[in-house]
Formats: C-alpha cells, structure tokens, sequence
C-alpha cells in the first residue's frame, strides 16, 4: 500500500470515529434531554402547575448525575468498538502481578515475567533485552542477533 493510500485510509478512519463520537455525544445529550422533560411532565402531573426555573435547575443538576456514567459507558463501548486490539493497561499490571514479581528469587524474575507478558499478549516467544543479558521465553527459544533488534516493523 503506497503512501498516499495509507493517507486516505487514514483520513477516511479518523472521519468514521469522529461520525461515531458525534452519534454517541448526540444520544447522550438526547437522554439527558429526555430526563428533563420526563421530570417537567411528573412535577406537572403531581402537582398541577408548570415547573419553575429553579426546579428545572436542580433537574438538571439530578440528570447530570445520570449523564456522566451514560457518557462514560458510550465512551467505553465507542473504545471498544475502535480501539479492541489494545490492552487494558491497568489490567495488564494486575496480570502480571508485580507483588508476585518482588517476592521471587532475583535469577527467576526476568523469566518469570517473560511468562506471564507472553500469557497476556498471546504471542512467543518473548525475549527481554537487559544491556548485556537477554532472556526468552520460552526458555529454548533462540535469541536474537543484534541485527533482529533493530529492524523497523
């Protein structure tokens, strides 16, 4: 794929995610909307009198707290949807358990942790490049010349 391709791939990407965020914000913003005017029509039916400024201030202020976590989930399913191949780095720190890590022998650590990234990421082997060591895993597999760690992707 030439440049110029992968440019316009690029553009014509950028232009769906911007659509699908423009969607989500909008049903957002439609919800909070619809909050709104269910509590202006209950208010009338209990009472028999049109909503005030101030109570509508303050269902404002009672559907913003709503707003935020329905913002939040479209925010995560848009990701979701985008972004799939990419980790949960917070996760990713859990898994490989970085207590676990401190409190095993120093000559197991590297091999160890080699383990448990190549575990989360699905992929062997892992090598891990320390200066002048290098360790892999899995412990046979073969270690990479200095001319394989520097080639581009």
């Amino acid at each position: 794929m030439n440049f110029r391709a992968k440019h316009v791939r690029n553009i014509i990407d950028k232009l769906i995610r911007l659509l699908v965020y423009v969607m989500a914000c909008l049903l957002a913003l439609v919800l909070f909307y619809v909050v709104l005017i269910v509590a202006e029509s209950a208010w009338y039916a209990i009472t028999g009198h049109p909503v005030s400024v101030w109570a509508m201030v303050l269902a404002a202020f009672v559907a913003s707290l709503f707003f935020l976590p329905i913002a939040h989930l479209f925010q995560r399913l848009v990701d979701r949807l985008f972004y799939r191949q990419r980790i949960n780095t917070l996760q990713a720190i859990r898994d490989l358990g970085a207590g676990d890590l401190a409190r095993l022998p120093s000559e197991d650590v590297e091999t160890t942790l080699l383990k448990r990234m190549a575990d989360i990421f699905g992929r062997e082997p892992m090598v891990l490049n320390e200066g002048s060591r290098q360790f892999c895993y899995p412990p046979n597999a073969p270690l990479p010349t200095m001319d394989d760690t520097n080639e581009d992707p």
